[in-house]
């Protein structure tokens, strides 16, 4: 799966390390049809009340998206990580929390502890891997 992961990065313009610490903090063991305690879906845990809105921005294939598909849940969440990397005002960590929170809540200035936590282990473990 880290190769796919990787491939998909590379694809999509992610950095592979970045984008491997994400995966792995999201859904260590890569479990495609995985539904977390929040709800959350697949392997990159995309939020289902965004899933619609994360489809129409970013899937650009000519099948159907399946979230339970590995490369269609990884292809985009790493698009989504590549939007919140790009925002101007966010920095790598913040954009890591907003992945985690949503981009409201960091722009807010008052994420969840669970996503300060979220994002710092995140960072440390891609930081790891440089």
């Amino acid at each position: 799966m880290i190769a796919l992961i990787l491939a998909i990065a590379l694809e999509v313009g992610v950095d592979g390390n970045l984008a491997v610490s994400v995966a792995v903090m999201e859904n260590a063991r890569f479990e495609a049809d995985s539904v977390g305690i929040t709800g959350d879906l697949g392997i990159m845990q995309l939020n289902p009340a965004y899933l619609d809105y994360f489809v129409g921005q970013y899937w650009d294939k000519d099948w159907v998206f399946d979230w339970r598909t590995p490369y269609d849940n990884i292809y985009v969440g790493l698009r989504h990580l590549k939007y919140l990397l790009s925002v101007p005002d966010f920095n790598v960590w913040q954009a890591i929390m907003a992945y985690n929170c949503g981009e409201f809540a960091v722009r807010s200035g008052a994420p969840p502890a669970s996503s300060i936590e979220y994002a710092n282990t995140v960072y440390i473990a891609w930081r790891e891997m440089l």
